[in-house]
C-alpha cells in the first residue's frame, strides 16, 4: 500500500540576480526583491496542500540563492535546514559562471547547444561541454543523495535548476545512459515538483502539489 504521507518535494530557488543576468551554473547570487516575495509565496502554496508541514525536513543545495530561499521557507515554517555537502549543482565546465551573452561571444557553439537542450531537442548525453561533470557522475551523486532521505515522512529539497531536473529524472526513471529521456524540464522560480516515495527505487509523481508540466504515465 502506498503511503501518501511520504513525499519528496522539490522546489526551485526563488528569482536571484543570477537569473536576471542569465548565468549558467556558478555559485549563485542573492535573491532579488521579487525573489524574496516568491520564497514567501511558495510557503502559502505548501500550506494549501494536504502535506503535513509540522515535521517537514528541509534540505538546501550549496548555491547562494538556494540557501537563501530555503532560509526564508524554514523561517516561515519555524523549521531548521539540513545542508548535505554533496547536494551540489551540475558543473558546466568552461561554461560555468558565464552569462548567455558571454557564452554567445566566446563559445557560440556551446550557447547553441544549451538552447537545443532547453528546447528538449537533445538529452543530457548530448550536452557535451569541455570540463563539464559527466551525466553519469551527476546521476550517481543524485542517487546517493536520495538514499540519505528517510523513508518515512515529508522532505522538501530547495534546488538549483540542474539539480531539480536531475532529481526529477531520477525519480521518473530516465537514466542518462539506459534511456534517451533525461531531458530538460522548464521550471519557473519556486516551481514545485513532488513525488511520493514508494520504496528506495520507486517514486510516483504527486500532481496534487506539482505545478510544473511533467509528462509521465505514472502519477497520482
Amino acid at each position: 500500500m502506498i503511503n501518501l504521507k511520504n513525499n519528496i518535494i522539490l522546489v526551485r530557488h526563488a528569482e536571484s540576480i543570477k537569473n536576471i543576468k542569465h548565468i549558467h551554473g556558478g555559485q549563485g547570487e542573492a535573491l532579488t526583491t521579487n525573489g524574496l516575495a516568491q520564497a514567501k509565496n511558495v510557503v502559502q502554496t505548501l500550506r494549501k496542500s494536504d502535506i503535513d508541514l509540522n515535521a517537514l525536513r528541509i534540505y538546501a543545495s550549496t548555491s547562494v540563492h538556494t540557501r537563501e530561499t530555503a532560509k526564508i521557507i524554514a523561517e516561515e515554517l519555524n523549521l531548521s535546514i539540513e545542508k548535505p555537502l554533496e547536494f551540489r549543482p551540475l558543473y558546466f565546465g568552461i561554461a560555468d559562471g558565464l552569462s548567455e551573452e558571454e557564452l554567445s561571444l566566446r563559445y557560440p557553439q556551446i550557447q547553441a547547444l544549451f538552447e537545443k537542450w532547453r528546447r528538449r531537442e537533445i538529452d543530457i548525453k548530448e550536452l557535451i561541454i569541455e570540463g563539464m561533470e559527466s551525466p553519469i557522475d551527476f546521476w550517481r551523486r543524485g542517487e546517493a543523495f536520495l538514499k540519505t532521505i528517510p523513508n518515512e515522512g515529508n522532505s522538501l529539497l530547495v534546488c538549483s535548476n540542474s539539480l531539480m531536473i536531475l532529481l526529477s529524472n531520477i525519480m521518473l526513471g530516465n537514466h542518462p545512459i539506459a534511456t534517451n529521456e533525461y531531458k530538460h524540464i522548464t521550471i519557473q522560480n519556486c516551481g514545485i515538483i513532488a513525488f511520493v516515495k514508494v520504496n528506495s527505487t520507486t517514486y510516483l509523481l504527486n500532481r496534487e502539489i506539482t505545478n510544473v508540466e511533467i509528462s509521465t504515465s505514472s502519477n497520482l
